[in-house]
């Protein structure tokens, strides 16, 4: 898909054709079997680490993925022996050179296989890898924007607890709050990895010494992950809190501390930084022409860790869609991703906080489905005037609707000049045929604050919203769907979290897996059958009624439907279908827990 981009007519940007090359990279030259491929064809300045991978429409038949259908040769660095990996499901080839790529030169693949069935695909193209290696830290605009205190305000104890003061506390969501602490006025400094619960008090914690830990959080399988930023890498943690897993970017890119999401199955979805030298010169007025810019990557990996995904910004973007940044600095952060999510059929979900957009992606071909905000918004605002800007957290929630927090860095009525800074979450429902975006609900804090920096957005079961502010001494706040205060907590002495996540008491403790299904275990208290069209079945085999919870969760944990608290009779079945109209086609989860036993079952809903 080409994307035709209309010229941005802001004074400090001038878009020229070099540019250009950076879009086109959607023009593919490949077979209509291969649905797509990373790197792209005629992508450039890519790392010369890199993988390749060739993502089919249909599975691979193993035994064709012999060395002689694979030929990667570089201009400089000749023939490049490989090993070849096939991923879970089989659609995607990983082809792994053996030896790096030289600096600046065209790589050139050819690639040979079959499909289960026969077929035989066949994909050639050429890509481009960057001139040099650029080891400058990525700039940490969120750092650099967050406000700093006097010396006498800061807490220069490092392993002290932050103050957290609660100012509501009025029949808050039952549930666990996981969040860390960040301090980034007092250098070095500590963080702790903290949960709440409902009113605010410490259940747990742990210090990391000089050392700041991003995205504190549960995962859909239980694993509880945060970011290290001495290690920049992710962690995945038990329910003990030992360490036992690590989550890492690929490909020689840069960590990056904003987002991950482990998914069921143990696969997961990270975003990375990619940095290149870029002459700025001709493309803006005073530009620099050896700027380092750095730009996101979005990278999938399977449950057997094959990288099946790889979508860089620096393809789909220009440089000077970022119009709210000096691009005439010699360091620029043009794109900033900072949240991922996925759609039931597995779309993906990107906020580009330096962008003010927000991209659906197909999850299948990487290609752009619509962009939200920014210079080139595919949807009209309804029912609002203020677009977000400098935003976090873009989550979907189960009837479609997007919510996010907007930091409000450059908010401002449509055609006025000046911006007010009024951070504030917002639920959007978008509408993909008259292409409008109407503001349904948003929350403003009384009296207004500003989170320059950071934040979250999170609709919880029972209709609640938890909001996180980042960068700003107010740190959560629960309301109601009226927009009443349930919970309201602030943190002292230059103490922020980049994002807080409730989970409600249902779901915030471990699941045991069993096969379950059909009624064919005769061991297990409850038996479970969950149809393709959402009816579900629950039969007691045992000698005594079971007090028991219900509860339904898409493929990312996120519930979708829930009943607190029902009886199931060893005297009958009972079978409930739920409400699903609302709900996509896609896989969700069905829990079910008594004070015996705690049963997951996966299940595809067709809609």
């Amino acid at each position: 898909m080409k994307l035709v981009r209309r010229a941005a007519a802001y004074a400090c940007c001038a878009l020229i054709l070099f540019l250009g090359a950076s879009s086109n990279c959607q023009q593919r030259a490949r077979s209509s079997l291969v649905l797509n491929q990373y790197p792209l064809s005629d992508s450039r300045s890519v790392t010369p680490l890199t993988n390749i991978g060739i993502h089919a429409i249909a599975a691979y038949d193993r035994k064709s993925l012999l060395q002689s259908g694979v030929k990667v040769t570089g201009t400089q660095s000749g023939s490049h022996p490989v090993s070849i990996t096939l991923s879970s499901d089989r659609q995607t080839v990983v082809i792994h050179p053996v030896q790096p790529f030289a600096f600046g030169e065209t790589v050139h693949v050819e690639f040979s296989a079959r499909l289960v069935g026969g077929t035989i695909v066949v994909d050639t193209f050429d890509f481009q890898t960057s001139r040099k290696m650029i080891f400058s830290a990525p700039p940490n605009s969120e750092v650099q924007e967050s406000p700093l205190y006097s010396a006498a305000e800061q807490d220069t104890s490092h392993g002290r607890i932050p103050i957290m003061n609660v100012v509501v506390d009025d029949s808050a969501t039952p549930g666990t709050i996981y969040f860390s602490n960040l301090g980034f006025s007092i250098i070095p400094d500590s963080s702790y990895l903290f949960t709440l619960n409902e009113h605010g008090a410490i259940i747990k914690q742990r210090l990391l010494p000089y050392n700041h830990a991003f995205d504190f959080k549960m995962q859909p399988n239980g694993l509880l992950t945060y970011f290290d930023w001495n290690a920049a890498k992710y962690y995945g943690m038990d329910t003990a809190w030992n360490i036992v897993d690590s989550f890492q970017v690929a490909d020689g890119y840069l960590p990056d501390a904003h987002d991950l999401i482990v998914f069921p199955d143990g696969g997961y979805a990270l975003l990375a930084v990619e940095q290149r030298s870029e002459d700025l010169h001709a493309a803006v007025v005073r530009g620099d022409s050896t700027a380092i810019v750095s730009g996101g990557v979005i990278q999938i990996f399977d449950k057997s860790r094959n990288q099946i995904f790889n979508w860089r910004g620096f393809d789909h973007y220009e440089i000077t869609d970022a119009i709210h940044e000096n691009l005439t600095e010699h360091i620029i952060d043009f794109e900033h991703a900072n949240s991922l999510d996925f759609d039931s059929a597995g779309n993906i979900i990107m906020s580009n906080r330096h962008l003010c957009e927000v991209t659906k992606i197909n999850g299948q071909t990487g290609d752009i489905m619509w962009r939200l905000g920014g210079a080139h918004s595919s949807f009209r605002l309804v029912g609002d005037s203020v677009w977000f800007s400098y935003q976090h957290s873009a989550r979907l929630l189960p009837n479609g609707h997007l919510t996010l927090f907007d930091n409000s860095d450059f908010d401002s009525v449509e055609g006025a000049h000046e911006y007010f800074q009024h951070s504030r979450a917002v639920e959007y429902q978008l509408d993909t045929n008259a292409w409008t975006a109407q503001v349904v609900w948003q929350y403003h804090h009384t009296p207004e604050t500003y989170g320059s920096a950071m934040g979250y957005v999170e609709r919880l079961p029972n209709g609640n919203t938890l909001i996180s502010w980042g960068a700003d001494t107010l740190a959560i706040t629960e309301v109601r769907p009226d927009n009443s205060t349930a919970f309201e907590m602030a943190m002292m002495y230059s103490n922020y979290s980049y994002r807080a996540i409730k989970y409600p008491a249902p779901m915030d403790t471990p699941v045991v897996h069993m096969a379950v299904g059909h009624g064919s275990n005769s061991q297990q208290p409850l038996r479970v059958d969950v149809d393709m069209n959402g009816a579900i079945t629950i039969e007691n085999p045992t000698f005594e009624d079971q007090h028991v919870s219900m509860v339904v969760a898409d493929v990312l944990g996120r519930e979708v439907s829930t009943v607190s608290d029902m009886v199931v009779s060893t005297s009958s079945r009972r079978t409930f279908h739920l409400n699903s109209q609302q709900w996509h086609s896609g896989t969700y989860f069905f829990v079910l827990r008594s004070k015996s036993v705690a049963i997951s079952q996966e299940f595809e809903l067709l809609n």
